[in-house]
């Protein structure tokens, strides 16, 4: 029997000595901070299963744009980051080329095929089965342009790989949503997604 010492005590610590220990191993994890509190934290408890691509960095001048000055909220960052970040982000672009992209995300859908299962397992084995709900999650876009978007990639999802989704309308949404207090172009609900209650 081998003995091991993990750094970190988010998902993916927890996981791999789980994984480790079922092997026989004995296995000790190190964090300095309690579970959970650290790049597992605060992630909205969502267990996505819909998501067949890994998300490309933007390709259109554009959209690199929007996302450089702030007017969305797919990225938050520092300007004093900038330069420790260079390298990684110019991989995350090189990466995202299209011959590059498809490649890895096969590599990528293969991870995920396990990822619905793999929960189910870990959620029972921690007796914590009250504290996940399957409804999907419901992603709402403001602007047609963004809705029409990914309603294509929902449809292209579920003829290639059968991922559940529906598309709602602003009314729908709202008949979903009673509490919503501005109106949106609609939104794609993913229906096989599971949302834990108290993910903090």
């Amino acid at each position: 029997m081998s003995e091991f010492a993990i750094l970190g005590a988010g998902i993916v610590g927890v996981t791999t000595a789980l994984a480790l220990q079922e092997g026989g191993h004995e296995v000790i994890i190190i964090d300095r901070r309690q579970p959970g509190r650290e790049a597992s934290y605060g992630n909205a408890g969502i267990v996505q299963v819909e998501v067949m691509e890994p998300y490309a960095f933007p390709r259109a001048a554009l959209d690199v744009l929007r996302l450089a000055f702030g007017l969305g909220n797919d990225v938050r960052y520092h300007l004093a980051a900038l330069p420790s970040a260079a390298l990684p982000l110019a991989l995350y672009y090189l990466n995202s080329a299209p011959i590059r992209y498809r490649t890895i995300s096969q590599i990528y859908r293969q991870l995920i095929g396990h990822c619905a299962a793999d929960h189910d397992k870990l959620i029972a084995g921690a007796g914590a089965e009250h504290l996940f709900v399957r409804r999907g999650y419901i992603q709402m876009h403001r602007e047609a342009r963004e809705l029409d978007t990914d309603a294509a990639q929902a449809e292209r999802y579920r003829k290639d790989f059968g991922v559940q989704s529906r598309i709602l309308t602003n009314q729908a949404l709202r008949g979903e949503e009673p509490c919503l207090k501005r109106d949106f172009a609609g939104a794609v609900h993913w229906q096989q997604s599971r949302s834990c209650v108290d993910p903090g």
